[in-house]
């Protein structure tokens, strides 16, 4: 019977016009960015041959007429000569153009890595990133020392290198940026559409289901676990196609690749940072998203015992879904006296929480990986108990003659 009720409600699942056009959307979204967007994309890092020789014709010009006018000296104000300076420029970026063009990324790498070590204030005034951050200092120093170790741990690696890698263009390198960005929120989406109306559907087909020997509650968990099934194969799916083409264009990338992660907030220098490997980090992630997705095909399931309503539910999940987004700052710890480590929308942010990152933007060391798994894990033993309490309460005949 059990296999019956699956093989019914994923047909359901498959058939259903709201899921279909959701899936194609998905994949045109998913298709648009790697085919349209991510080829054009520009990265603090990223390097254009045509510019740079443009650019170095017009340093060498500028040099040749210093020369000839004599304007090699030192400036006895800043004790140094701005003429040498400029040379070096143009000799170090000659040889990161000819590296780039031969395809030497360990020989770029070292030579990009030079100069912004020794250069910091050209890197600032280079980078207009975070021109919009409330901190915009603290945020520029983070990519900045982050940057250094990003070329160091290239520079160390013995496996070959890509210049995709630099730019952080990599199938798995995209991977982590998805789960480190807002759009967390859309994976997570995906589960409260598939799973606002698994309950609701079958009260305008009563007939089909109301005759199979299972219990209210059975039928209820068993609903929310093809939900899930589902939306994990949708979601897994995206994943697995554009790990695909995005790896065919620009390299599938490392497991073992070190990303630099901030493990100290008290210091400011490259002292208070740590490196985890890219697989570790994606772990993490996958572990948190399993667990609130499941979390959310839940609370779908809870609110439909009352609501009724596929879009009502929908409207309800997603505002607690969102809901961190109207009281965020990267300074406000509490909401209505209590702490927010304690909220599990806290953690819907699962990349950030991984890698770290929420912990730098709030400038505090309590949003952790244990920490999440714990409130989360809590989250979710506590609507499974009210779905038990309701499915009490809303039996099978009053929610469908309701």
């Amino acid at each position: 019977m059990k296999k019956y009720y699956i093989k019914h409600e994923s047909k359901l699942m498959l058939m259903s016009r709201k899921n279909q056009l959701f899936t194609l959307f998905l994949l045109l979204t998913l298709l648009a960015y790697i085919f349209l967007l991510l080829p054009a994309e520009e990265h603090p890092e990223s390097f254009n041959p045509a510019e740079m020789e443009q650019h170095l014709e017009r340093v060498h010009a500028q040099q040749e007429t210093r020369r000839d006018r004599g304007f090699t000296h030192m400036s006895p104000v800043r004790g140094t000569s701005y003429y040498a300076q400029r040379e070096h420029y143009y000799l170090l970026h000659t040889k990161m153009l000819e590296a780039y063009e031969t395809n030497n990324v360990e020989r770029f790498s070292r030579l990009r890595l030079d100069y912004i070590l020794n250069n910091p204030r050209a890197y600032f005034a280079e980078n207009h990133t975070f021109s919009l951050s409330l901190y915009v200092g603290q945020d520029r120093l983070k990519q900045y020392n982050s940057t250094l170790l990003k070329y160091q741990s290239l520079i160390n690696r013995d496996e070959p290198l890509r210049f995709s890698m630099i730019e952080e263009k990599t199938a798995l390198q995209k991977l982590h940026e998805l789960f480190s960005s807002p759009l967390t929120y859309l994976i997570l989406f995906i589960a409260l559409y598939i799973s606002c109306d698994v309950l609701i559907r079958d009260r305008y087909n009563p007939s089909v289901t109301q005759g199979l020997p299972l219990s209210w509650y059975r039928t209820i968990n068993l609903k929310c676990a093809i939900a899930f099934g589902w939306t994990l194969m949708l979601i897994m799916g995206l994943i697995v196609l554009g790990t695909i083409l995005i790896g065919i264009r620009f390299g599938l990338g490392d497991l073992g690749m070190q990303i630099p992660i901030k493990t100290d907030l008290t210091t400011y220098n490259i002292d208070a940072y740590d490196y985890q490997a890219l697989g570790f980090i994606l772990l993490k992630s996958f572990t948190l998203m399993l667990i609130i997705v499941w979390l959310l095909t839940r609370l779908s399931a809870w609110i439909s015992l009352w609501i009724r309503n596929t879009w009502g539910v929908l409207l309800i999940s997603s505002v607690f879904l969102f809901s961190e987004w109207m009281y965020f700052e990267r300074r406000t710890y509490e909401l209505f006296g209590i702490h927010l480590k304690y909220f599990p929308q806290t953690y819907f942010d699962f990349g950030q929480i991984a890698d770290h990152e929420k912990n730098f933007l709030m400038y505090t060391e309590v949003f952790t990986f244990k920490q999440a798994l714990i409130v989360l894990l809590i989250t979710v033993l506590a609507i499974e108990i009210m779905i038990a309490i309701s499915a009490k309460w809303v039996t099978k005949r009053r929610f469908f003659q309701a």
